[in-house]
Order: C-alpha cells, then sequence, then structure tokens
C-alpha cells in the first residue's frame, strides 16, 4: 500500500453510489467501468457474498492497466437482492420491473451489497445484508411506477429513499445505504483506516433504520 492515499476514485454508473459518499464528505472522481455486471449471470449454487464480492471486484479491474495510480484508491460495489433463494439484480425490462415489484410485495427479502477497494499493491472487500420487509402495493401503483421508468439500473427495481418517499409501505433491518448499494457504515471505518479522511463531515440525509 502507498504511504498516503489521497484520491478516491468511484468506479460506478450509479449516481446513488456517488450521492452517499458526497453526503458523508468524500469528494470522489467517477469513471463507469467498461465491465457490464448485466451480462453476468451467477452459478447455480452459488455463494452471494462471493458473487458480489467478484463482480465488484471486476468491475474494478475493467479499469486496468491505467488505474488505479500511485495514492488512488478504486471503489467499485455491486447489490443483489434475495427472495426465496433467488438473486435479483437489475430488471432487463419493463416486464421484468413488473415481475421483481409483484414478487417483493406483502413479504421479506435481503439485499446484499459487495464491496472492492484496490490500490496499488493491496486491494480489501466486505459485504453488507440488510432485511426489508415490503407490504402491499396496490396495482394502480405498481402500474404508475413501471411507466415512469424509474426501475430502471436499480437492484430489486427500487431505490429505497424514492420509494419511502412515495409512501411505499416499506420497513427494514440494518444500514439503509447497504439497500441504497453503498454500506456507508463499514465504508467509512475502512476508508478511515486506509487513510481516506472525509472532507468534511456533514449530516447524512439517510431514514434512521426501523427495526422490523
Amino acid at each position: 500500500m502507498p504511504t498516503i492515499l489521497h484520491t478516491l476514485t468511484l468506479v460506478s454508473t450509479s449516481p446513488r453510489r456517488a450521492s452517499l459518499l458526497r453526503q458523508l464528505g468524500y469528494e470522489p472522481s467517477v469513471i463507469h467501468p467498461t465491465f457490464d455486471d448485466g451480462s453476468a449471470a451467477p452459478p447455480l449454487h452459488t455463494d452471494v457474498p462471493g458473487w458480489t464480492i467478484e463482480l465488484a471486484l471486476k468491475k474494478a479491474q475493467s479499469l486496468a492497466p491505467d488505474h488505479p495510480r500511485n495514492g488512488e484508491l478504486l471503489l467499485s460495489a455491486d447489490t443483489v437482492v434475495i427472495k426465496d433463494r433467488e438473486i435479483i439484480g437489475k430488471p432487463i425490462d419493463a416486464e421484468d420491473a413488473r415481475r421483481i415489484i409483484t414478487l417483493l410485495s406483502n413479504c421479506d427479502h435481503e439485499v446484499l451489497s459487495g464491496v472492492a477497494l484496490l490500490w496499488d499493491g493491496g486491494q480489501q472487500t466486505f459485504t453488507d445484508t440488510a432485511r426489508v420487509s415490503v407490504g402491499t402495493i396496490l396495482e394502480d401503483e405498481i402500474n404508475n411506477y413501471i411507466d415512469s421508468g424509474a426501475w430502471q439500473g436499480k437492484a430489486g427495481a427500487y431505490n429505497l429513499i424514492e420509494r419511502l418517499e412515495a409512501g411505499w409501505p416499506i420497513r427494514y433491518q440494518g444500514d439503509p445505504s447497504t439497500i441504497m448499494g453503498l454500506p456507508m457504515y463499514k465504508m467509512i471505518e475502512a476508508l478511515h483506516t486506509l487513510g481516506l479522511h472525509r472532507e468534511a463531515a456533514r449530516a447524512p440525509s439517510l431514514p434512521i433504520e426501523d427495526p422490523l
């Protein structure tokens, strides 16, 4: 590991992950990975935490050989929803999004995010899991949501904050930012250990944990 890590680069196409980092005082550069996680299918009987870490690593490693540079820390992540042992990633189209939202309605599921940190000479990975309970979502609400296109690019076809603000009956247990795609409680600890401190402490605009 270099003596000082002074540059944080987020390898992601997700504006939500960049927003989470900025809310908590980090100012990352953002680069889109050349690896398409949507094209990767998990093997049967897969180790889900290991699978998310593998995808996160592939995103970060897709920038080689130009990154990481000396003093640069690459950060990448992958998020999946798990319902009845089914691994659910991003919906491929509107009908798939409808299927996923209908599947998650009126029951519980888990959200697992895997994170990879790479620097010149080393790497660190970790995962975090949160549990989500969704009440009944009316058919008209589902139709309006599908028509809005807001499901695109989101694991499980939804974003926690957006759906809470829309009044969907959602409760959860765990780190809300894990559900949003980047477990910030663990992230802050990891970045601090690596010597990359926040530029400014800010009040995070994240919901308070709502025990199930």
